[in-house]
């Protein structure tokens, strides 16, 4: 006998469409191969805990729970367990049972097969719906929720064709099975056999109507209906029949029917019985049900079971019914014409459809429907052989190898090269790219706008590594400047060269040297920069296991810094960022473990070295500089007064910096001929251009290139940045939905809290993340462009973003035993890392919001500039990630590799905040995997029994 396991919020006396499905199709299968089980809350739709605990109703046992906030955890024998079914799609308790089956089955011991049952539940109209509630719910759906059905359920079952179809292409699900809703038997049946005849003749006096079903709901759209009356005989009349739910909705349906002077054509009956309805039904001329959104219309069904006419929505789940006509939900004219055409079919026409409707519909009776349910149950995929199989696996590996006893550090770094290999393997997955060396002289649109150099910094400093390998030189040919347009310059002797900082350029050659030997250059370029992404993930690991987090936590932190922010885009490409931040994080971790002269004298190489990777890093790694100073001179309070410490010898590590700055200066010479001028800024091409032709016009006087090349200087270099800018920068940097932390990675903002927690317990090294984030802030705020030209989030904060996911590791370690704090945690993670994994599969290229009129006076098509540009990008033209362009195109859609990038990060996510908690719960540290497993069993069961 299989055990049968229902999970449901409501369940009778509660009385509705869900409720009705359950009960008619699970009460009449089999009782002596199934036992059915039916978990619920013991809540009406109006009040809270009324229902009695146990009971058994029609064979189905009733276990009911008292609700709670996060729903209810059913007591199921998880080993024992058949089929787990869940019914509509809400948050609580279905995301706690699908978070618990997969963990489950990561760990081979699911037994039991999970089915969903959303009954539309998964794409409701959303417009109906407001509040922030529905927010929550919405991003839910549209993130955790997604991922989770594609993971935990093993199959959906949709009510009709219409719904399989929409939640594929919404990526959520991959084995659906169709099954309708069941139609009340008395549908079938001959109607008022049971009614008295007052009832019968009231009905006969209505003389032709129209008939609508269901309750007065803004969503079924009576309003339509109402606004067609006018245009159709003014002896059809329209009958309401249902209960009212909203009584604003009502007042307006008042509204309109006096303003269209139909008091005496509309008649609302109010609640009727069953008999009544099929009465109603079979004496109508026909049937209208057009709400804007319907994944199967019981109504519909059941009337044409009765024998009407049927009128539907157009683009639902109804318009797959064959014997129906549908419409455009919207207008009321198409109605109309609808209506009056059907009203004027012959006798033989009508009966004739009717006759086919009716036939049609025998196969969603509740018999028909519960075969089909035995029949699903029946093909059960028993889930424990696997985990048999795994079992005989390991006894034979057992039983030939060696019994290797490893100490805990063996242990732990075994976790730790599976943590960075597995961070590898999915950063190379991302990585963009196009197989070959490509010649940039013959470059087009399949390499730029369409492949990976589709903006200037990819390409100015892709160029200046080509020219150098290719020429020997650090000046351009012209058909090389045309390919770095628009950050290329002209020097004094009219040679093309790079506005860039040329440190990136040098620090990849070895990639793409090593690249161009196996013919992929520019995979190898861009690959470097995914190296140091590795390794920025590492310093922030080791950083805040120094300031006291749980190792877990550091972890998650390196996960949050390179998966969860926009840095995820930038990893996979050709920019300077994740360099930056590497300088960043490694100078600091070097002031954290030494405090020597030789300490001193890395930070300063680095320092140095940062201005050749992004001249602004000169302003931005200034506090870190003052905080190595401070090692240098010191000033303390004594009983005397202030007393100032130096340390002369240590100064002398200062002398360091000639180094960079040297080279740096050489550069500047070879390409420009001004060693202590900034490549940034140089006159652009287009800068020239108008210059020459700004003729004076009274002494025709023209400005040559020569005049300018030796007028602009570091000084001038500060220019570039205006304190007006502030307001601007804040705004675009936090809250603007096309660069904004608030949409692209709300999880850093977790850090501000963090933070307070960092400067309770080291009030220097709060200082200094302090400082630099504040210099970071302030300085991309004043930048003219605060935007990043065009850019995938913003960019300039990638930073700050590291030290933000540091403080996060030190919030998680202080709330890893909070359930609340780490579930919010965990939903605000997946959502960031959803959207910013669309960004390093598919294209920076996302324009400001200020540009987009322009832009789409250009392209003459309406221009996303948020996230869901990408997305949009991720539908029509895939993803420039190079492994799944060469090798996996034509064997997974884009869409569903998005959706296994993504998932492969939060599962790692969830697997690091299971041992954190299970760490807090002091449970046994020698053995790892058992206490991941544990996680959500200890999360939703013993915690909330």
């Amino acid at each position: 006998m299989k055990k049968i396991h229902i999970i449901t919020n409501y369940f009778y006396p509660v009385i509705g469409g869900i409720e009705k499905s359950i009960l008619n199709t699970y009460s009449r299968l089999p009782e002596s191969e199934f036992k059915v089980i039916l978990h619920t809350s013991r809540d009406s739709y109006g009040e809270k805990n009324v229902y009695k605990k146990y009971e058994t109703i029609k064979g189905i046992e009733l276990r009911r729970y008292k609700s709670t906030w996060f729903g209810f955890w059913p007591k199921i024998n998880w080993d024992d367990a058949d089929i787990i079914n869940l019914h509509n799609f809400n948050i609580f308790p279905h995301l706690l049972i699908m978070l618990f089956s997969l963990w489950r089955r990561l760990n081979f011991n699911k037994n039991f097969e999970l089915i969903l049952h959303p009954h539309g539940g998964y794409m409701p109209k959303w417009e109906e719906f407001k509040g922030l509630g529905a927010s929550i719910k919405r991003l839910y759906h549209q993130s955790l929720g997604k991922w989770l059905i594609c993971l935990a359920v093993d199959r959906v079952r949709a009510v009709s064709a219409w719904e399989a179809k929409v939640m594929k292409t919404m990526g959520a699900g991959k084995r659906f099975v169709v099954i309708p809703a069941g139609i009340n038997d008395m549908a079938f049946e001959k109607p008022g056999l049971s009614l008295d005849d007052n009832f019968k003749k009231r009905v006969e006096g209505f003389g032709r109507y129209i008939l609508l079903v269901g309750k007065i709901d803004r969503k079924k759209n009576h309003k339509t209906v109402i606004k067609a009356l006018e245009k159709v005989p003014e002896d059809i009349k329209c009958i309401i029949a249902g209960k009212k739910c909203d009584e604003n909705y009502i007042q307006e349906l008042k509204a309109e029917i006096v303003a269209l002077g139909l008091e005496e054509r509309v008649l609302a009956l109010g609640h009727v019985s069953e008999p009544e309805k099929c009465y109603l039904v079979f004496r109508s001329m026909l049937m209208v049900h057009i709400p804007e959104n319907e994944c199967y219309g019981l109504a519909a069904r059941e009337a044409m079971a009765t024998g009407a006419l049927m009128i539907v929505s157009r683009d639902t789940g109804m318009e797959e019914l064959k014997n129906v006509t549908s419409i455009n939900p919207k207008s009321d004219t198409e109605l109309a014409k609808t209506i009056n055409v059907l009203a004027a079919i012959s006798h033989d026409e009508r009966q004739s459809r009717i006759s086919q409707g009716k036939e049609e519909m025998k196969t969603n009776s509740w018999e028909a429907v519960s075969l089909r349910f035995k029949d699903l149950f029946k093909t059960q995929k028993i889930q424990s052989s696997l985990k048999l199989k795994l079992d005989k696996i390991k006894k034979t590996i057992k039983k030939y190898l060696p019994n290797i006893k490893l100490s805990a550090k063996s242990k732990q770094i075994l976790i730790n090269l599976f943590f960075f290999s597995f961070i590898l393997i999915i950063l190379f997955l991302c990585l963009r790219g196009l197989p070959g060396n490509p010649d940039i002289g013959e470059i087009g649109d399949y390499w730029t706008s369409n492949g990976p150099f589709e903006l200037s910094p990819e390409r100015g400093r892709y160029g200046l590594i080509y020219s150098i390998v290719e020429n020997q030189s650090l000046q351009y040919p012209e058909n090389v400047a045309l390919f770095m347009a628009p950050d290329v310059s002209m020097n004094s002797d009219g040679e093309y060269v790079s506005m860039f900082a040329p440190g990136v350029s040098f620090l990849v050659l070895p990639g793409y040297v090593i690249g161009k030997y196996f013919g992929v250059a520019q995979v190898g370029a861009f690959a470097v920069i995914l190296v140091f992404a590795l390794i920025n993930i590492l310093l922030i690991r080791v950083i805040a296991i120094r300031l006291g987090a749980h190792r877990a936590a550091a972890s998650v932190a390196g996960l949050i810094f390179v998966f969860a922010t926009p840095a995820f885009a930038y990893a996979v490409t050709l920019y300077q960022h994740h360099v930056s931040t590497f300088i960043m994080l490694f100078s600091i971790y070097i002031l954290m473990r030494w405090n020597n002269w030789r300490s001193l004298t890395a930070v300063w190489l680095l320092l140095g070295f940062s201005i050749i990777i992004d001249n602004p890093n000169l302003f931005l790694f200034f506090p870190i500089g003052i905080f190595a100073l401070s090692r240098i001179v010191a000033v303390k309070k004594n009983s005397t007064g202030l007393c100032l410490k130096l340390k002369p010898i240590w100064l002398l590590t200062l002398l360091v910096m000639i180094i960079p700055i040297s080279m740096f200066a050489w550069y500047n010479y070879e390409s420009h001929g001004n060693p202590w001028q900034l490549s940034g800024t140089l006159i652009g091409l287009k800068e020239i251009e108008r210059q020459e032709k700004n003729i004076d016009a009274e002494n025709n006087l023209t400005l040559s290139t020569e005049d300018t090349d030796k007028t602009e200087s570091l000084a001038e270099a500060v220019g570039y940045f205006e304190t007006r800018n502030l307001l601007n920068g804040f705004y675009t940097h936090f809250v603007s939905s096309d660069r904004g932390v608030l949409w692209f990675t709300p999880v850093i903002l977790l850090g501000v809290w963090g933070f307070v927690l960092l400067y309770r317990r080291n009030q220097t090294m709060g200082n200094l993340f302090l400082a630099i984030v504040s210099a970071n802030v302030l300085l991309y705020s004043m930048w003219g462009d605060p935007y990043g030209g065009w850019a995938f989030g913003s960019r300039y904060l990638i930073p700050s973003y590291s030290l933000l996911a540091i403080c996060i590791a030190l919030l998680l370690s202080q709330y890893k035993k909070n359930i609340v704090v780490l579930t919010i945690f965990l939903l605000i993670f997946s959502h960031s890392v959803r959207v910013n994994s669309l960004g390093a599969l598919t294209s920076n290229a996302n324009p400001p919001k200020i540009e987009i009129l322009a832009l789409e006076d250009v392209t003459g098509r309406e221009e996303k500039y948020s996230y869901d540009r990408n997305r949009q990008y991720l539908e029509e033209a895939g993803t420039k990630s190079f492994i799944y362009q060469q090798f996996l195109n034509k064997r997974i859609s884009a869409e569903n590799y998005y959706n296994l990038i993504s998932a492969m990060i939060i599962t790692l996510g969830l697997y690091l905040s299971g041992y954190l908690f299970i760490d807090a719960r002091k449970r046994s540290k020698d053995n790892y995997l058992e206490n991941i497993r544990c996680f959500f069993q200890t999360i939703f069961y013993k915690l909330w029994k």
